[in-house]
């Protein structure tokens, strides 16, 4: 069993108060450091003078028990008058090696070249000299009758010897009469001479301690050495002593610890003064727990160790050992927590939420910030003080947050978090029909309308769509291009069934960022003619504020549909603008979405070509949970442009001898209309094939199309009634009846009406008057 188990039972119960304990200790140990340490002669003696004159070398065998440290040599100077001899002195090991002094040359003594201690003149001057346990022997010759030295086997008394407390053990006194330096070979009593001597002091211990890896050594220089380090609350254990070491490796040291404790609780370390004491080897291993009582607030605990080197052997420090300098730790008892707030927390699917996961205490800086549990994946954890929480299904989620600080003490923390989405998506939509007229020479319009929707749990915008590669978003909105090409009507269909529309631009600072951020290329873009209003539209409803025409732009080569040009070229793409045109090339596209998206049920999108009529066009906004709201409106396309009729040109008909009517034909009227079925009726009652009579008969045709619109056209049959240039008129008698009337026939007043071949030479008969005009003669002509 250790000492430090033998000392366990009483020493965990050192749990006196640690001020008064602190006070009595401060008290205690207030004075010289060194005055545990002072430095003492090997020998000292009563005589003053000695009686031999002996020129070999003499000796003080000594066993050195626990390292001493040799500071001067020194010899016994007869009558303290100063050696009249050179007296030569050294100590030398089992091996006859000098030692001391540490250059292996001996001192030479002569006159007087130190200071007296009693009969002895010791000197100094040469490093000091740290002797490990071991044989030794301090060695002196040259004694001579003009300076004797003492010996008791002449009559002087014996040398009183000292063992420093146990540091050394004094063996005999060797001698010969060599006078070399040398172990000398005969020996005598322990003190039989007087003649060289040694000061020599208990080494102080040099303590090298590790405890939770901070290293601190002792230098003995009078002033405390110092670590500190941080440990963690809650963690058990999280004091542990690595290495505990006297580096002078003494057997007899020990070590004096005192600690204490603020706000702290320490276990099973004692929290004692002197009793608490051990040898440095039982203290490697241990470890403890120091927890705080109040963990709202940091603690510390203050470790102060001492060896010491056990000179009188009584296991405890005492004012005849000697000690080395305190070592002292400062340790911080780490108070860290991390609270999140709100919690719990509600917030719609989708939707940022804010977290206040900020940590509080500890010491510092924070080196981590993990967050666990389900939906962790959702959260970004880029800051420390405001982490969002973004999750697309609905649900309880339990977030776990932890925090460590730069000492590796950790905190965590919890918080609920209720996923919902509450109510349905308002979609709006024109509340009315919209109506248009059909374009011009078109049985549809172009129609443009704004339709948009809102939910109380905010959409997040898409950053990845299939078929398409992320622009970026900019000023909120969020853009795509598409991977393949389009005409602009398939591009728009494209755009709204993904919830978007195709791109309006609205401003410079937008058009240069999709320039920017858009490979070099030509894009449709959201921009349409309108033929009946005679302008460009947004297919998002969005009024036309701002427009990048290219040059000659627009009209050069007429077309409904719009396209952005951009070509690569030095330090980045050259924006050529944006041109109009027919959609003959397909194109790729660009899809915007802003706010909450809105896909087509049924009918046509914004943009599209409506056919005259009425058209029910339904539109659904989605929530994240599947919550749907649709609306459904009209466009009413009327057709208010006339069809156009063209009759064919005026016909002439000649007729033959006695013909009265002739047989006119003629094409029907050429139509045309922006709605193809037109039907068509005559106005006058004669068609081509039927006998028209003579002179100008006026045919008019009237088209009608399918919204009632009509238009006219009218030319002229004319026939012309046969007439023969030979014809004249001749005399005629006439004798009248009792009526005093007479009948005539043309034939019976015309000349030349029959052919020499007997044809009939006369025109239409119904068409000849015959005038009856009185003469003054009273003759009657007939014309």
């Amino acid at each position: 069993m250790s000492i430090l188990q033998k000392r366990a039972v009483s020493d965990w119960k050192c749990l006196t108060s640690v001020k008064s304990l602190a006070v009595y200790l401060l008290l205690l140990f207030s004075f010289s450091l060194y005055s545990q340490c002072d430095p003492v002669n090997g020998s000292t003696g009563t005589d003053l003078v000695g009686s031999q004159a002996f020129t070999g070398r003499m000796g003080m065998r000594f066993t050195v028990n626990s390292p001493i440290r040799v500071t001067q040599l020194g010899a016994f100077d007869s009558g303290q008058d100063g050696f009249s001899s050179t007296i030569t002195v050294a100590i030398v090991d089992a091996g006859g090696n000098v030692v001391v002094p540490s250059s292996g040359t001996p001192l030479s003594l002569d006159g007087i070249i130190g200071t007296f201690n009693g009969p002895f003149q010791m000197v100094g001057g040469f490093p000091a000299v740290t002797l490990t346990p071991g044989n030794y022997t301090v060695v002196a010759y040259g004694y001579s009758p003009s300076e004797f030295n003492g010996n008791s086997n002449a009559g002087d008394n014996v040398a009183i010897t000292n063992d420093g407390g146990g540091l050394i053990t004094h063996v005999d006194s060797p001698w010969d009469g060599t006078a070399a330096m040398g172990v000398p070979g005969n020996t005598h009593i322990i003190g039989g001479f007087h003649a060289g001597n040694f000061t020599f002091s208990a080494v102080a211990p040099v303590l090298s301690t590790n405890i939770n890896g901070v290293v601190v050594n002792s230098n003995n220089n009078g002033v405390d050495d110092t670590g500190s380090f941080v440990v963690c609350n809650g963690v058990s254990p999280n004091l542990s002593i690595t290495s505990f070491t006297d580096a002078t490796a003494q057997t007899n040291v020990w070590v004096e610890r005192i600690i204490t404790t603020s706000n702290t609780t320490l276990g099973p370390w004692c929290l004692g003064g002197p009793a608490c004491i051990f040898q440095p080897g039982d203290f490697a291993g241990a470890t403890a727990t120091a927890a705080l009582i109040n963990p709202a607030l940091s603690g510390t605990v203050t470790m102060r160790f001492r060896a010491f080197v056990d000179i009188d052997g009584d296991d405890e420090f005492s004012a005849g050992d000697c000690a080395g300098d305190w070592i002292q730790y400062t340790v911080t008892i780490n108070a860290i927590s991390a609270a999140i707030t709100p919690d719990p927390a509600e917030v719609c699917i989708l939707t940022d939420l804010q977290l206040n996961g900020n940590p509080s205490g500890g010491s510092g800086t924070y080196t981590g910030h993990l967050w666990s549990g389900p939906g962790a994946v959702y959260l970004n954890n880029t800051t420390v003080v405001n982490p969002i929480f973004n999750h697309n299904t609905i649900g309880l989620y339990n977030l776990v947050y932890r925090v460590t600080d730069s000492n590796g003490c950790t905190a965590t923390d919890n918080i609920n978090v209720n996923l919902r989405d509450v109510g349905l998506p308002e979609i709006s939509c024109p509340t009315s029909p919209v109506t248009m007229s059909a374009d011009p020479d078109r049985c549809s319009a172009v129609v443009c309308f704004p339709v948009s929707a809102m939910d109380l749990c905010p959409v997040n915008l898409p950053i990845t769509l299939a078929g398409h590669t992320y622009i970026g978003t900019f000023n909120g909105h969020t853009y795509f291009r598409s991977n393949g090409t389009f005409t602009w009507e398939a591009a728009n269909a494209a755009a709204v069934a993904v919830g978007g529309h195709m791109v309006s631009v609205n401003s410079l600072l937008e058009k240069n960022w999709l320039l920017a951020n858009t490979p070099s290329n030509w894009y449709w873009i959201g921009l349409r003619y309108s033929p009946s209003l005679g302008q460009f539209k947004w297919t998002s409803g969005e009024p036309v504020t701002y427009t990048n025409w290219g040059i000659g732009q627009p009209g050069t080569l007429d077309g409904d549909y719009v396209y952005s040009w951009e070509i690569p070229f030095i330090g980045g793409p050259l924006d050529l603008g944006w041109y109009d045109g027919p959609a003959l090339i397909n194109r790729r596209y660009i899809v915007e979405f802003q706010g909450f998206p809105v896909t087509l049920v049924s009918g046509l999108p914004s943009g599209s070509n409506f056919p005259v009529g009425t058209t029910s066009v339904t539109y659904r906004a989605t929530d994240s949970a599947g919550n749907i709201d649709e609306c459904t409106f009209d466009v009413i396309v009327t057709d208010d442009q006339s069809p156009e009729i063209t009759c064919p040109a005026d016909v002439t008909v000649q007729l033959d001898p006695l013909a009265c009517e002739g047989i006119a034909v003629f094409a029907d009227p050429v139509t045309d209309d922006n709605c193809p079925e037109k039907p068509l009726r005559m106005l006058h009652r004669l068609e081509s094939g039927d006998l028209f009579p003579i002179g100008d008969n006026t045919v008019t045709f009237e088209a009608t199309d399918v919204a009632g619109n009509t238009a006219q056209c009218s030319f002229t049959v004319t026939v012309l009634d046969y007439f023969n240039p030979s014809l004249g008129c001749k005399n005629v008698n006439l004798s009248l009846d009792e009526d005093c009337e007479g009948e005539l026939t043309p034939t019976e007043v015309l000349t030349g009406w029959e052919g020499p071949m007997g044809e009939i030479l006369l025109g239409c008969l119904d068409l000849y008057e015959i005038n009856i005009k009185g003469q003054t003669e009273k003759t009657w002509a007939i014309q």
